[in-house]
């Protein structure tokens, strides 16, 4: 019994074996029966089943499975420098993927970073140049495969596209295929990518073919406008100094400070009396409203009070004004009466709408004459 299951054992070895190199020449599985074809039940008949079955199921998986490919034109590149990667999707059953994505790149390794992480950085600083003919505008767009154009290779489907890109930090950096439905293609390949720093010598030599020689200096002619600059620094001297010489001997006239000191100061005392007299001739009264009277005449009271005491009479209620005079001892008692007769007819007549009678009038000029004359020293 151990000899024939032996012999089974070693038998089905080989036509695994055999079987291997077919599954790589099919492209679908069509019938289970097809491959029982190659394993025949013999005696061990559940084992020849069940081998039969998972080999199916597992080369339904392999084929069934996406395979991407990519190609790249340049291997090493410096800072900056265009590639092109050709990319290339194959599917047996396009249904199966509806969206594909290449926002992946931008996680591609840098295998230098672990090396020495203080110079290299660790993912790519990677930018997509072109699409053509697809429509990118960037790395984290989603596309429809129905977009896309397919290119048929019998039963299968096939999608290809040519990226250009360009990296801009140094490093070896692993490229992945792009994503399908967000998930990666575990049957698909990477490549690498090396990108350099340009050397001193060969930046210099591109300085050199790029640039043009240095081409000596122009020197123009001298002209007659060269010297204006000069010419209009010493007239600006001249005028200074005509200018210093005429204000130097110009006599200055002293007229008018000898006027401004002879004009005698009038004192609170002249002010007052004068404005009294100018109010008594106009007999305002007469013609106006007795409230103007009134407060033409109480404001010459309350300015001789202040420019005689110091007091601020005219900011001054009636009340205030009296006890202010009252307090600092300013005026005797019969002056202070007279006061406080102006000023409370006055409030009367402005805030009561009280008329005084004709004969009141001069008394009003009296009074306040006086109260001028007798408070004057």
């Amino acid at each position: 019994m151990d000899l024939i299951s032996l012999s089974t054992s070693d038998s089905y070895i080989l036509k695994l074996h055999a079987f291997s190199k077919k599954i790589k020449k099919m492209t679908k599985v069509k019938n289970i029966l097809h491959l029982a074809h190659y394993f025949p039940l013999k005696p061990n008949r559940s084992i020849s089943f069940l081998l039969n079955l998972f080999l199916c199921c597992y080369a339904g998986i392999i084929i069934a499975q996406p395979i991407c490919e990519l190609k790249s034109d340049k291997k090493t590149v410096l800072i900056g420098e265009p590639f092109d990667i050709t990319f290339s999707l194959t599917l047996d059953d396009p249904n199966t993927v509806k969206n594909l994505t290449y926002q992946n790149i931008k996680n591609s390794s840098n295998t230098l970073f672990a090396k020495d992480s203080s110079f290299f950085e660790p993912m790519a600083d990677i930018e997509l140049l072109s699409s053509v003919p697809w429509k990118i505008n960037e790395l984290s767009e989603v596309i429809p495969l129905q977009d896309l154009s397919i290119l048929k290779t019998g039963n299968q489907k096939k999608y290809t596209n040519t990226f250009t890109f360009a990296i801009y930090n140094p490093g070896i950096f692993l490229i992945p295929c792009p994503l399908l439905d967000s998930m990666e293609i575990k049957n698909g390949s990477q490549i690498f990518i090396e990108v350099t720093v340009p050397r001193q010598d060969s930046i210099q030599n591109m300085v050199k073919d790029t640039l043009y020689p240095i081409k000596p200096i122009i020197i123009e002619p001298t002209h007659w406008t060269d010297y204006l600059i000069y010419l209009y620094i010493l007239l600006a001297v001249f005028i200074f100094y005509f200018m210093y010489k005429y204000f130097k001997n110009k006599p200055v006239k002293k007229m008018e400070t000898d006027t401004i000191q002879q004009v005698p100061v009038k004192s609170a005392y002249e002010i007052a009396l004068e404005k009294l007299n100018e109010l008594e001739a106009s007999k305002m009264w007469e013609t106006s409203d007795p409230k103007d009277f009134q407060t033409s005449l109480t404001f010459i009271l309350r300015e001789y009070i202040k420019n005689r005491f110091d007091i601020d009479a005219p900011e001054m209620t009636t009340h205030e004004t009296i006890e202010t005079l009252k307090i600092n001892n300013l005026v005797d008692a019969v002056l202070l009466n007279s006061v406080r007769n102006i000023l409370s007819v006055s409030d009367l007549v402005k805030f009561a709408k009280a008329k005084p009678t004709q004969d009141m009038y001069q008394p009003f000029f009296d009074n306040l004459r006086e109260f001028i004359e007798k408070s004057k020293s």
